[in-house]
């Protein structure tokens, strides 16, 4: 199936449009080059003698498999020289000519096209390995996110969009596509939009209705919402527990509701949506899940700006932090 759609296409227009940008045919190239070319120990030059096993590792870490690497973002373009070795050697049809290159440092010819055209053509052959290895993709997803072997495909799918949605809103990271190469991180945000495209696309063919999708592993019955652009986790309707008498939580309603914003912020607990993480945050602390859901959390950017709340939650950080730091020092006197 080819999976090339108008967005997909749209995407891939705009990220050689920006290559061509930085690679300026008319002045000179902002595409760096780092570090001096020396061949890769994997080879032998003398003889010719190429390893297999270690390129083709190299080969499919880089082109067919997910990218899940996070590195700090960047607005530069930089290419390792290693870069042309192991982009073609470890091909199961690499050609003479590659091993020609190993042997006398010789150019192949299909790097001597401008550096912007070469770049975005590697990102194309990326996405198709990717697209035609997608069976021991969902194995790395599920590896990744710590998913039972077994777990549905939907339910893979589901978390690496999640996933990738959650990483192109950073400001100050960016996922990393290449080993030795570096893209901007306006670049890399959009290969990893063309991932999400054809991760939904794979998702709708599976499961038309995917919104209304209920995981069913590990025995919850927690069904995955779509809300705002954002896959969240919602507590099914007829969800009960024994509620406590009494509030349980030292702080004031403000502070208790930030402190619980702060560690689903953080990865510290399931992304529930707001409604949800109410009833859970009620459940833990005695407050009125209605009260946190509209006084808090649909409130939470001005929140979080309020200063004497902030101080509240610092408070008790900062005593849980005492209180680990007194255990260390226990653990070492062990």
């Amino acid at each position: 199936m080819d999976y090339y759609n108008d967005t997909i296409k749209g995407y891939f227009e705009k990220i050689e449009d920006l290559l061509k940008k930085e690679d300026n045919p008319i002045g000179e190239s902002k595409i760096q080059y780092s570090g001096n070319y020396k061949k890769r120990e994997n080879h032998k030059p003398d003889t010719g003698i190429v390893n297999e096993t270690i390129e083709r590792a190299d080969f499919i870490k880089n082109f067919e498999n997910l990218p899940f690497n996070e590195i700090h973002a960047v607005n530069s373009v930089t290419i390792n020289h290693y870069f042309y070795e192991y982009s073609v050697i470890g091909e199961d049809d690499y050609n003479n000519e590659m091993i020609s290159f190993m042997m006398n440092d010789t150019i192949p010819s299909d790097i001597k096209e401008p550096k912007f055209l070469y770049l975005s053509r590697k990102l194309h052959q990326k996405f198709d390995k990717i697209s035609k290895f997608y069976i021991s993709n969902l194995g790395l997803i599920r590896d990744k996110f710590l998913l039972p072997y077994d777990s549905s495909e939907e339910t893979a799918l589901v978390n690496i969009i999640k996933f990738y949605n959650s990483e192109i809103k950073k400001s100050d990271t960016q996922l990393q596509l290449f080993w030795a190469v570096t893209f901007t991180k306006e670049i890399s945000d959009l290969f990893i939009r063309i991932l999400i495209e054809y991760f939904t696309i794979r998702l709708n063919i599976i499961k038309p209705d995917y919104e209304k999708y209920y995981i069913t592993e590990q025995n919850t019955n927690n069904s995955v919402k779509k809300i705002d652009g954002e896959f969240v986790y919602q507590l099914p309707k007829d969800f009960k527990l024994n509620m406590i008498d009494g509030r349980v939580s030292k702080l004031n309603l403000q502070s208790t509701g930030l402190f619980y914003y702060f560690l689903k912020k953080h990865g510290m607990t399931v992304d529930y949506s707001k409604q949800s993480y109410s009833e859970v945050v009620q459940l833990i602390t005695g407050y009125s899940k209605n009260t946190i859901f509209q006084k808090v959390f649909t409130k939470i950017s001005l929140v979080e700006r309020e200063t004497s709340s902030l101080i509240d939650v610092q408070r008790v950080l900062e005593n849980i932090l005492d209180d680990v730091e007194e255990q260390i020092k226990k653990s070492k006197n062990y």
